[in-house]
């Protein structure tokens, strides 16, 4: 239960091996990259007399894939499943074959937009022309008349919600009249009349408030008696396709689920073995990734450079001489499951240091018993626990903080027990240790003793880092050092 120690490692060899060493440390998991400047620090850019260069890759060509099939999900009206596996292991497909797949699936995507965009507009018009069919028929006027008028020309047309206000504006200094036939999501469907003699200047209009126009000969074709059915039959026909092309990403997504989380996977793999490499270096064909990775996994990379790499070379480096050289390493915490599920605790302060004390056995236990020892009752405990399963069930809360404030109500639970206490009442469970109402003293000498203990616990630790680092003077004279520990102890038994 500490912090783990961490190797630096550079692989040298063709790209083939070096994407596919990659892959592998992907799966191995931990694999730290760093800038291929701290592989080559204190040396130069020209590594020869040849003037060989370092050149450097930066942009991600996954990132984009990764948004496309993000985009493929969204119009599904899906979520990305959060236990897909992608975070280990080696792609099903090549990056072309990715590459291949996903233009496919989104081109077919934005094919069913495309046509449910032409059909609902298509929808609109219908909608906007029965209505105006009906106002016709209210007037008792046939559209043949209101079409071949000889002094009014009748325009019908599709605008947005701003320009349509600016239009209605116009028509308070200009000869026309505009009438709303229908209106949705943020597009007005327009009727628009206007002398014939006017029409030019009209046009003129329109074209600055971007009117888009539908012909009425077009949409009342064959008008008649029968003109009103044909009109809804169409809109009826146009509302059934629309439907299908609303369903027709779901539909496919749940039939090529299987298939689509592969690829999903496979493009995740793929970018974050790219973003492994981003900052590799191509050295005269020769390339060259560096990184940080725990060092009891160095023996699993060098037997996959031995199996996948046989003319690449792996170059390793302790820890202790990276932080000689100025290197800060990053963090790896290794705990039980009781102190791994506190690791997110000692996140939010901070993690400690490579080469420091990992505080999060001691949190663990300090949480678990300083809370049962506060809140210590049988009901409330099974609430709390019963509450945090719940919530986590339903992926309201978090896995690991549901299982702090499980592990919480089990506590207070066992400190229930102890107490004899049961949602307040004291009288349903005999006490095993101490009554909190009666027992106040043992309860106050029980506090003042544990937290000397976890006091001294602390400065033992810091004196332990002390050591570790050589600071003789800190470690004997600091008021957290020996000194500081003997003067709390002195001062402790006096009070007692």
């Amino acid at each position: 239960m500490a912090v783990v120690e961490m190797t630096g490692i550079s692989l040298i060899g063709p790209e083939e091996e070096v994407v596919a060493l990659a892959a592998e440390l992907l799966t191995l998991g931990n694999f730290e990259p760093v800038p291929l400047e701290f592989a080559l620090e204190r040396r130069p850019a020209s590594l020869s007399s040849g003037g060989a260069r370092i050149v450097t890759f930066q942009k991600n060509p996954y990132d984009e894939l990764l948004d496309k099939l993000d985009y493929v999900w969204d119009a599904a009206g899906s979520e990305l499943p959060e236990d897909l596996g992608c975070t280990r292991g080696a792609p099903s497909y090549s990056g072309e074959e990715c590459v291949h797949r996903v233009a496919e699936v989104a081109h077919r995507i934005e094919d069913w937009k495309r046509r449910q965009e032409v059909l609902e507009e298509k929808r609109e018009k219908l909608l906007a022309a029965g209505d105006f069919l009906d106002a016709l028929a209210a007037a008792d006027r046939s559209v043949e008349e209101s079409l071949n008028t000889k002094f009014l020309s009748i325009t019908f047309g599709r605008l947005s919600s701003e320009n349509y206000k600016k239009l209605e504006e116009m028509s308070a200094v200009t000869p026309i009249l505009v009438y709303p036939a229908a209106s949705d999501k943020g597009y007005v469907l327009a009727i628009i009349f206007c002398a014939r003699e006017y029409m030019e200047e009209a046009e003129k209009i329109f074209r600055s408030v971007y009117l888009k126009e539908y012909e009425l000969a077009e949409i009342f074709e064959g008008a008649g008696p029968e003109l009103a059915g044909r009109l809804k039959e169409r809109r009826l026909d146009s509302e059934r396709e629309l439907r299908v092309l609303r369903e027709a990403p779901r539909n496919y997504l749940e039939r090529s689920r299987a298939e689509m989380e592969k690829l999903y996977c496979s493009v995740h793999s793929l970018q974050r073995v790219y973003a492994l490499c981003q900052k590799r270096g191509e050295l005269s064909g020769i390339f060259v990734l560096s990184g940080i990775i725990p060092a009891p996994t160095l023996e699993k990379v060098a037997g996959s450079v031995e199996t996948l790499g046989p003319n690449t070379l792996l170059l390793a480096e302790e820890g202790r001489e990276l932080r000689k050289r100025g290197r800060e390493l990053p963090t790896l915490l290794k705990n039980n499951f009781l102190a791994k599920t506190f690791q997110e605790i000692v996140a939010l302060y901070s993690l400690p240091s490579y080469g420091e004390t990992d505080p999060s056995p001691l949190v663990a236990l300090s949480f678990c018993l300083f809370f049962g020892f506060m809140f210590g009752d049988v009901g409330h405990g099974f609430l709390i626990a019963a509450g945090a399963w719940y919530l986590a069930r339903r992926k309201i809360l978090k896995k690991a903080f549901a299982s702090v404030i499980s592990i919480a109500g089990v506590s207070a639970m066992i400190f229930g027990l102890l107490y004899g206490s049961v949602f307040g009442s004291e009288e349903i469970l005999p006490s095993l240790w101490t009554s909190p109402m009666k027992g106040v003293d043992d309860l106050i000498r029980t506090s003042l003793f544990v937290g000397v203990a976890f006091m001294s616990m602390g400065i033992l630790i810091n004196i332990l880092a002390l050591k570790r680092e050589r600071k003789w003077g800190k470690m004997l004279f600091d008021g957290d050092g020996l000194a500081g520990l003997l003067f709390y102890w002195s001062a402790a038994g006096a009070a007692a």
